[in-house]
């Protein structure tokens, strides 16, 4: 209420009646008489919005102290949040027009912070249980880990990578914490078709002249060579969108050109080397590298750096490569795994993830060669995460022209090109040729590297002193081909769709594959975490 323009009306009190005297008035009804002139006098009087609701408010305190039903005791304390403001007599300026949120009703706001206070309360709890998970973790104790093995944002502590920013739930990772397949698909659209390596020219160089453009066409003093900058900015741009088609078809070519020299190389060879079209991204595998050492520095086979979205973009980007090799719909088996190349020599059965010493072939050759052509049915494929030389753990291949057993299905020898001598222990048996083997090396991180199923190969030690090597390694088909497994393989949309749950499964699968030559002993990894996926 505002102060009113009038001076206030006197009052007249019993004292000061000249109406009539205290002798002839009656004593009941003078006594009425002075409460209703003091209740008068009470209204009358100003106040101002602070005064008036703080008097308010001591009535609603004073009322509520004695009340005692629930209903009355809240609807007095909603009121009170509404009036009860500290008193000042500073005049105070129109208040605003109430807000949405304002004008709700007191209960509704009431109710609404204690959902977010709750929210907050659960986010903060959950966030303790896993940082409580990880620093567990890093004492040895793992048995608190099962609980969180499909959560993303664990492998994400664990494997020490910055949380993702606006990924799916569902996935890894992610992918808020966790990855998943919608970052898999967003980062696999951005990235550059394999063998594109002008196309950061041409694009810098389609900028630049679309810059100069510009510039030429800015009105000249006067305006008097306006007509023919305007003409020389359009022949610019033209030009720059000339320079920017001619690089992308030269890319194309190139890619294209890159897959048939490979397949060449697979099919003289057995093997190929191509690039993996990761120019000026190295960063992103080296944040894979270094992810994956530090899951097994604590503890972890590393094939869990699986769980991140980044080691799917590096599946993502093989199928453009895949695709040339063995034709339109390859597909992918469901294993995954990553090796760093051990520096010293294992007491007894290597870790898992470490390097396999054993020379060995994947596939039989009626497994991986059409019959009568000896096409590629499937193909091995080694992607180092790190720069690979003859000291740091290279992969070692022998030649099929070099390799007298290649294509002899029912010869002993064939799949067992290398067996442990049962005379001596520690000597190893070869059947082939060992001066035929090659060293693939040097390699830069992020090459693709294919061989034919059938290919004998291993994994060579790394040199003391030298940082090992890390590699991650997959299986692609031809379309129509199935494994002797009978697992169902991956189409493109399977890797960018897949959950977090999903890719733990596989993960887990693929570790029980390979563990008849690893050991997965209970203090480096759960077996709990693989039964379920066993049976």
């Amino acid at each position: 209420m505002a102060p009113s323009a009038t001076p206030p009306a006197t009052i007249p009190t019993n004292a000061s009646s000249s109406s009539s005297s205290e002798d002839d008035e009656d004593p009941a009804l003078a006594e009425r008489r002075a409460r209703a002139l003091m209740l008068l006098a009470k209204v009358k009087r100003e106040r101002t919005p602070q005064r008036a609701g703080a008097e308010e408010a001591a009535f609603l305190r004073s009322l509520a102290s004695c009340a005692s039903r629930a209903q009355m005791l809240r609807s007095i304390r909603d009121r009170l949040l509404v009036v009860d403001a500290p008193p000042t007599d500073a005049p105070s300026a129109p208040p605003p027009p109430p807000t949405p949120a304002a004008a709700a009703p007191a209960a509704h706001r009431g109710a609404a912070a204690a959902a977010a206070a709750a929210a907050a309360q659960a986010a903060e709890a959950a966030e303790a249980a896993l940082r409580a998970a990880v620093a567990a973790v890093g004492r040895g104790e793992m048995g608190g880990a099962a609980a969180h093995a499909a959560d993303p944002s664990f492998w994400r502590r664990e494997a020490g990578v910055p949380p993702c920013a606006a990924r799916a739930g569902g996935g890894g990772g992610g992918s808020g914490g966790g990855g998943g397949g919608a970052a898999v698909a967003s980062l696999a659209a951005a990235a550059p078709p394999a063998g594109v390596r002008l196309w950061g020219v041409a694009a810098a160089v389609a900028a630049a002249v679309v810059a100069a453009a510009t510039a030429a066409a800015a009105p000249s003093a006067g305006g008097r060579r306006w007509g023919v900058a305007a003409a020389a900015a359009a022949a610019a741009a033209a030009a720059a969108a000339a320079v920017a088609a001619a690089a992308a078809a030269a890319a194309r070519r190139g890619a294209a050109e890159e897959a048939r020299r490979v397949r060449r190389e697979i099919d003289a060879r057995g093997y190929g080397v191509g690039g993996g079209g990761w120019c000026g991204e190295q960063w992103r595998l080296r944040r894979l590298q270094r992810a994956a050492r530090r899951l097994a520095a604590r503890g972890w086979p590393p094939a869990f750096v699986f769980m991140l979205d980044e080691a799917w973009e590096v599946v993502a980007r093989l199928w453009a490569p895949m695709e040339a090799l063995l034709g339109e719909g390859c597909r992918m088996d469901p294993s995954v795994f990553c090796w760093i190349a051990a520096d010293a020599a294992p007491a007894a059965a290597p870790a898992a993830g470490a390097n396999f010493g054993t020379p060995h072939r994947d596939f039989t050759c009626l497994q991986s060669l059409e019959g009568g052509s000896g096409a590629p049915l499937l193909l091995s494929v080694w992607v180092p995460l790190s720069d690979v030389s003859s000291d740091n753990g290279c992969m070692m291949v022998v030649p099929r022209q070099l390799d007298r057993h290649y294509s002899k299905r029912f010869v002993y020898a064939h799949m067992r090109p290398a067996l442990p001598s049962d005379e001596e222990e520690g000597v190893t048996e070869l059947r082939f040729e060992l001066q035929a083997a090659r060293p693939l090396a040097p390699l830069r991180r992020g090459s693709v590297v294919a061989w034919s199923g059938n290919l004998i190969h291993w994994g060579t030690r790394s040199s003391p002193g030298v940082e090992p090597r890390v590699a991650v390694g997959f299986n692609f088909l031809r379309a129509g081909v199935a494994l002797q497994s009978g697992s169902p393989t991956l189409a493109p949309e399977d890797v960018k769709a897949m959950p977090a749950a999903e890719r733990l499964a596989l993960i887990s699968r693929s570790l029980i594959a390979y563990s008849p030559w690893y050991q997965l002993s209970s203090s480096a990894m759960l077996r709990t975490l693989f039964l379920d996926e066993q049976s």
